[in-house]
């Protein structure tokens, strides 16, 4: 009996450690290295972009929004969800000034602009104001990707 249950543990653990050698060694591949960099890479760029957009300001954000809301949209911006969001597409040629240029093997970037918070709003009046945008920055390595390979947002609040 006791044999039998040595065996057993035995087995058990050269099962798990050649799983973690197999793991180590993938974690040490070319290809391993490549999406560990192009993953530090865009993280980066989207830390960068969200700076970038923050720094513009809750001017830059809802002047954009309003105007595409209004039919006379910004250069590079459009209207999305049936007026619900305003995004524009970033590529190596249509970056802003100030901007940074996207990471290498990247293809394009969405801005989506919502609302996320109305002040000074009630049923007598249509005079609301935005008092919060939320700004969500997707990057993607093909420009036909579906899925974003790195995503964030951050808030903009009106002071």
């Amino acid at each position: 009996m006791a044999t039998s249950l040595v065996v057993v543990v035995l087995l058990a653990s050269v099962q798990v450690v050649t799983r973690v050698a197999a793991q180590i060694s993938y974690a040490r591949t070319p290809q391993a290295e490549r999406t560990a960099r192009a993953k530090s890479a865009a993280l980066h760029w989207l830390q960068a972009e969200l700076d970038y957009l923050r720094s513009r300001g809750y001017g830059y954000l809802t002047d954009a929004y309003l105007r595409c809301r209004g039919g006379n949209c910004p250069p590079g911006w459009r209207e999305v969800d049936g007026g619900a969001a305003v995004e524009r597409t970033i590529t190596p040629a249509s970056k802003e000034p100030g901007e940074s240029p996207l990471p290498r093997d990247f293809a394009t970037a969405v801005v989506r602009l919502e609302v996320e918070g109305l002040e000074g709003c009630s049923e007598s009046s249509d005079s609301c104001v935005i008092s919060v945008m939320r700004a969500r920055v997707r990057l993607y390595r093909g420009e036909t990707d579906s899925d974003p390979f790195v995503e964030g947002a951050t808030s903009v609040v009106r002071r």
